[in-house]
């Protein structure tokens, strides 16, 4: 299984909490990805930005001056944009160019900038006919699948007037999800869109099959897949056990599902039993103010009522004899500070939504 990056979108902006934050500015954009200013075109304001920069299917977004440090600049590339920068920047594997370009995006966050990746999308393209749309619809249908998504749904394409079939798209998952995995015939798409242009047509006759499985991460999600692609050994190996946690199509010969044999074409396609969640865990941010919100909520009645029994001298000794022993770091953190409130900075966020574990990263930086 060959994956690669078909969509991305990505956002940076000076750290305000940074002992040093960066000045961005479009030199410092365009140098950062390596690309040429004036091979791109401004096609003036789209949206909430100034300028939109444009070239070869990759955009470039500078933010209005008064928005620039909240805002940031934003970088977006569809899969052919992705595709002309791959050939652009390196003809290599698809690792070795975005695994050096991810990490170099994820140390911009100790050189005094934020950096947020907002949407990445995951393609894998099967050739063989080792995945077929009946046979996904088929168990999809029949419910032979475990999935982490709730939603599961079909979508056809005909045309009305002459009833020709234009395709259709077998999804997991929602629009409004951080995850949405996707499969559908590329091969029926592409001859729709290049239905006007013989060359193009007679290049995909040749092709016999042409199925893809798109997974679009967003907002965590995106970051942790970063973080796969900066860290895993192999890239390709790690994405194959993520997509068999999110969904795998099995048999229903048990009715534990947890223990129903996975289908043999998936097998093939996946090349793996094992999954990989991407979940790690919660931070949540603390502070003074969120310590006496927490109060006001739950406990001022339990409290209320202790007292109704209790002289409020006997209370509060009762209080610091229970709590002095149990007292954690950020408790401790907020005695000292009582005006901050304790987060984590931008290098700290993507570690901590990072699966990797410390000892199976790889030394790459």
């Amino acid at each position: 299984m060959q994956p690669f990056i078909d969509y991305l979108t990505f956002s940076i902006k000076p750290d305000p909490k940074g002992m040093n934050p960066a000045r961005i500015d479009k030199k410092y954009i365009f140098g950062f990805l390596n690309l040429i200013d004036s091979e791109f075109c401004d096609i003036g304001r789209r949206g909430f930005y100034e300028h939109c920069y444009t070239s070869n299917n990759i955009s470039i977004y500078q933010p209005y001056e008064d928005n620039a440090a909240s805002q940031g600049w934003c970088v977006s590339m569809t899969g052919q944009g992705c595709r002309y920068y791959e050939q652009l920047q390196k003809d290599g594997e698809f690792v070795d160019l975005w695994r050096e370009f991810f990490v170099r995006l994820r140390n911009l966050n100790r050189a005094g900038c934020h950096v947020n990746v907002s949407r990445v999308d995951i393609a894998v393209d099967d050739y063989d006919g080792i995945l077929d749309m009946d046979k996904i619809s088929e168990s999809a249908n029949s419910r032979e699948f475990v999935s982490q998504f709730r939603t599961a749904y079909e979508q056809g394409y005909n045309n009305i007037l002459t009833g020709e079939g234009k395709g259709r798209t077998i999804y997991f998952g929602t629009r409004k999800s951080a995850t949405l995995c996707r499969f559908y015939d590329k091969l029926i798409e592409q001859k729709q869109k290049h239905r006007d242009n013989p060359e193009k047509m007679e290049e995909l006759s040749r092709i016999p099959h042409w199925v893809r499985m798109e997974f679009e991460f967003k907002r965590e999600q995106a970051v942790k897949i970063v973080n796969i692609i900066c860290d895993a050994e192999h890239f390709g190996r790690y994405y194959a056990k993520v997509v068999n946690a999110y969904v795998r199509f099995v048999h229903s010969s048990d009715s534990n599902v947890t223990r129903r044999p996975m289908k043999s074409w998936w097998k093939r396609f996946i090349g793996t039993v094992q999954r990989a969640k991407l979940s790690v865990g919660q931070f949540k941010s603390f502070s003074y103010d969120k310590v006496v919100q927490y109060y006001d909520k739950y406990l001022t009645t339990t409290v209320f009522t202790i007292l109704s029994g209790m002289s409020l001298d006997d209370f509060l000794e009762r209080t610091y004899n229970r709590a002095v022993g149990r007292i954690k770091t950020k408790h401790r953190a907020i005695m000292n500070n009582v005006s901050c409130t304790y987060d984590l900075n931008p290098s700290q966020w993507w570690d901590f939504l990072n699966p990797i574990k410390y000892s199976e990263r790889v030394a790459y930086e």
